[in-house]
């Protein structure tokens, strides 16, 4: 009999030490849900359809939302707190940007881009994108 309660004693302390083992990895994942709900970078697309704005274009629609268009600085700061968007766009500094953390299928393959926040400058000054906004 006391082979069975110090048995139970012991599954039942490992079953508290997993439950409190998740409720930290629970808590760490709130608070970085927490983060990115936070994130003052956006991204904005044409009414038109995403890849309609050209760089002179680019400032009246983030005017629109309140906001002014991001710099590389608060895209990569926006990138490394939790950023992950799967489309060309616009920063102040008049190069295109994909903020991408997590590689997938159609989604900037074409470029050969690798997992991060990446630049270049768009040599057709034609060029079109969306665009990444700033707003505190």
């Amino acid at each position: 009999m006391k082979q069975s309660i110090d048995d139970l004693k012991a599954y039942t302390q490992k079953g508290v030490r997993n439950l409190q083992k998740q409720l930290r990895a629970l808590k760490t994942l709130m608070e970085e849900n927490a983060r990115r709900q936070h994130i003052p970078v956006f991204h904005v697309r044409s009414s038109e359809g995403g890849y309609k704005l050209s760089f002179n274009q680019v400032q009246q629609a983030c005017i629109e939302r309140g906001a002014k268009i991001a710099t590389p600085a608060q895209l990569q700061a926006a990138w490394e707190d939790g950023l992950d968007v799967c489309a060309f766009g616009w920063a102040a500094d008049g190069k295109i940007y994909l903020p991408i953390r997590y590689p997938r299928p159609g989604c900037g393959s074409s470029r050969s881009l690798t997992t991060g926040h990446k630049g270049w400058i768009d040599q057709n000054a034609s060029g079109k994108a969306d665009v990444y906004c700033f707003k505190l």
